[in-house]
């Protein structure tokens, strides 16, 4: 009873983690709209280097003790691929890569909205997952992988509530709008911990990799975004040190964490 009890907790507690930054993205983006437009774009990069070495040096690592090469490979490009379907015929998966419509006053985001909702919900229940895969994939909770899609909500949560607003909804509505989709965060643990009780961990590795692949979906987006963004070589070289600075942190604290 008590391991279920434990297990249970793990269910919610490390995806409301997850879910309570994205709040607070949602926050700073109502409190402070104008400001956080304009700065959005540094903390797109501080989340692309901290998530990237999550990919790289946690949930591919951990999901290759049970696949082969191939299969990894192969897995992880699935989960690219869902994204960049999702993306290219929905609406963009990383809101924080949609900001250039705000700043050029696209007439289509109020039409678009719901499909964003849609797109980032799918984006948001694979966070999920991911945490759920993590947690229980070695045993053990990955409170490195947590940490890292904990950090890359703080700038979704903020895009998000800003295209919302942006696109015209009441700010009640938008927020509620907000909060329900990065709530999908938690609907996305649940069922990864019932996916992980059901599923041999061949499997288990499988999905996690496609995760991974999702992961690496995002950073490409927001590279995108960025560069889309801004023109000047300065903004560049200042983007490029943060994302830099965030991976080597990032990597760092993983290396301490495994120890």
């Amino acid at each position: 009873m008590t391991t279920v009890a434990h297990s249970l907790s793990l269910i919610f507690l490390h995806p409301a983690v997850a879910t309570l930054f994205a709040f607070a993205g949602v926050a700073l983006g109502v409190a402070l709209r104008r400001i956080a437009l304009h700065r959005l774009s540094l903390l797109v990069a501080a989340a692309m280097g901290t998530l990237l070495a999550v990919t790289l040096f946690d949930v591919l690592p951990d999901a290759k003790q049970f696949l082969t090469w191939p299969t990894l490979l192969f897995a992880c490009a699935s989960g690219y691929f869902l994204l960049w379907v999702v993306g290219k015929y929905v609406y963009h998966v990383c809101p924080a890569c949609a900001v250039n419509d705000l700043e050029q006053a696209n007439p289509q985001l109020a039409q678009t909205a719901m499909m964003l909702i849609v797109a980032l919900g799918l984006h948001c229940t694979m966070d999920g997952l991911g945490i759920a895969f993590g947690d229980n994939l070695l045993g053990h909770p990955d409170v490195g992988l947590v940490a890292g899609i904990s950090v890359h909500k703080i700038p979704e949560g903020l895009a998000l509530i800003l295209l919302l607003l942006g696109a015209g909804i009441d700010r009640k509505k938008a927020i509620t709008w907000a909060l329900g989709v990065e709530s999908m965060t938690i609907v996305g643990g649940v069922i990864g911990f019932y996916l992980v009780n059901s599923t041999s961990t061949f499997w288990l590795g499988i999905l996690f990799a496609h995760v991974g692949g999702g992961f690496f979906y995002m950073i490409a987006s927001a590279v995108r975004g960025v560069l889309g963004q801004h023109t000047e070589e300065p903004r560049y070289a200042q983007h490029a040190l943060v994302s830099g600075l965030s991976f080597i942190s990032s990597a760092v604290l993983l290396g301490l964490v495994a120890k």
